[in-house]
């Protein structure tokens, strides 16, 4: 008789299982629709930055910039490479060809890397190597700190900003 109800008892566990009582059955369902749904949250996400304006690959956008040193006009940077670049007439000229280069990577910082400079939210290198960084002294004896206006209005931060379409730039150490 033992045999017997143990046998039973033995079948209906395997019956359970079978039956899809088992927990880690219920825990694999649970992963599969955290990953689904968080890879359909990544995906509607890239879809917003897509239509906040930002480059995309194959966009051809364009912003003018004018870039001021201590009150006094640069020069309009020389020609440059990248899909973020420009043509040496005072215009940023954004047709990304690849991802690294597109969305929220196509910012002031690349451009200004494109043409031989730098900038971050505090510094700015100019192409032919001079170096500003913010409380740096001007030769008027003011001292000097980085800003960006985009069609008139401040902005920041200033490195990571991405110009959109017909933007006009201003950026500033004064």
């Amino acid at each position: 008789m033992n045999t017997r109800s143990e046998f039973r008892k033995g079948n209906r566990r395997l019956s359970k299982r079978i039956n899809g009582r088992n927990p880690w059955v219920w825990i694999a369902m649970g992963l599969i629709v955290l990953v689904v749904t968080l890879l359909l949250w990544f995906l509607l996400s890239v879809g917003d930055a897509q239509e906040e304006g930002y480059p995309q690959v194959g966009d051809h956008l364009h912003a003018d910039y004018s870039i001021y040193i201590c009150g006094a006009l640069e020069l309009d940077y020389p020609y440059s490479e990248g899909g973020i670049h420009t043509h040496g007439e005072g215009r940023i000229h954004m047709h990304p060809s690849h991802s690294g280069e597109a969305g929220s990577n196509a910012t002031m910082a690349r451009f200004l890397a494109g043409t031989g400079g730098r900038l971050t939210d505090t510094m700015i290198e100019t192409p032919d190597g001079k170096v500003f960084n913010n409380g740096d002294i001007c030769p008027d004896g003011r001292v000097g700190n980085i800003s960006l206006k985009v069609n008139g209005v401040a902005k920041n931060p200033i490195a990571s900003y991405v110009p959109r379409d017909d933007d006009i730039l201003e950026l500033r150490f004064e």
